[in-house]
């Protein structure tokens, strides 16, 4: 492909302006008709900027909870929480979406859904939610103006305990496919497999021996499981779980789920583990208070055990409910 100049010649080295506009015939003709270059050059610049489009403004909101400017809150467990919204837009507001979630549900559940379509007048805008935090939930806003300026804010709010109901483990199978462990920290029951793939998500595990009597239903540190000889696989480097006798079996928050086990008598020693590193004979009704290796405290209650009439070795179950510091 041959490249075409507009130019006749090269301009020289240190080229003037004046020379580019003189090569320009349009331009060299408003010249020739006596308009002045500096009120040209004032027009060029003045049809350049005219063009450019105006930076985008954005919508800003303002989130906060309980009064404080935040995106998240930690809060105990029937506390009264209010979230606000403050929108100031560039422009009159077109729409606005609000959504509020249970962040323990899976896929996230949408609680409520609020929106407003044209209906608002002016770019300014206030909504506020006044609840009683029973779980951990979140509000989003999602604000768009006539010009299409847009943003969003989200607030979460978390309670500091997570309480998980209705959890059942099983007696250790052979086969590897009870869910005999469990993880504290997101209320997962977990098999055998675990103890290889992600052995720091196992705070402790279940057995049941129904010939000794000083055993029976028993929880067992994940630290000492492999003292049990159940898994063979399972070592003894891996999370200390303690447990103890609480003298105080209710809790209101974070603290109290530390003094329920503070104040516990630690449970004896079986099958050579650590006294307080097993929980022996487990009753229902039971209520057990314990440490994690992370150092997060917790209660259990023993809300039902399938003993199998004593029978069917490795088909026992025990369940229970759950609380434990975040």
């Amino acid at each position: 492909m041959k490249l075409i100049s507009i130019y006749k010649t090269i301009p020289p080295k240190g080229i003037q302006l004046g020379y580019l506009i003189a090569r320009i015939p349009l331009i060299n003709r408003i010249r020739q008709s006596g308009v002045s270059l500096l009120l040209l050059l004032s027009l060029i610049v003045l049809l350049g900027t005219s063009c450019t489009k105006d930076e985008d403004v954005p919508v800003v909101i303002s989130a906060t909870v309980n009064g404080q400017e935040s995106s998240k809150l930690t809060t105990t467990k029937n506390s009264t929480v209010t979230v606000s919204f403050n929108v100031n837009a560039p422009a009159a507001i077109e729409k606005i979406e609000i959504y509020s979630r249970n962040l323990r549900s899976a896929p996230l559940k949408v609680e409520s859904f609020e929106k407003y379509l044209n209906q608002i007048e002016g770019n300014t805008f206030t909504k506020s939610y006044e609840i009683t935090a029973v779980n951990d939930f979140s509000y989003s806003i999602y604000v768009i103006d006539v010009n299409g300026n847009y943003s969003g804010a989200q607030v979460d709010v978390v309670l500091d305990i997570s309480e998980f109901d209705n959890v059942t483990l099983g007696d250790a199978k052979l086969d590897g496919a009870s869910k005999t462990f469990f993880d504290t920290r997101f209320g997962l029951p977990l098999n055998v497999s675990y103890s290889v793939a992600e052995p720091a998500a196992i705070d402790f595990g279940f057995i049941y021996m129904e010939n000794n009597a000083s055993v029976k239903a028993s929880f067992v540190s994940f630290s000492d499981f492999a003292k049990t000889a159940t898994y063979p696989v399972i070592g003894d480097q891996n999370n200390i779980t303690q447990f103890k006798k609480p003298a105080v079996m209710v809790y209101t928050d974070a603290a109290s789920l530390k003094q329920a086990f503070d104040g516990g008598s630690v449970y004896p020693s079986i099958l050579g583990i650590e006294a307080g590193c097993a929980v022996p004979n487990i009753a229902v009704n039971d209520v057990i208070a314990f440490k994690t290796q992370r150092g997060k405290y917790g209660l259990i209650q023993i809300k039902a055990i399938d003993r199998k009439g004593e029978a069917n070795k490795n088909e026992q179950t025990i369940g229970f409910k759950l609380a434990v510091q975040k």
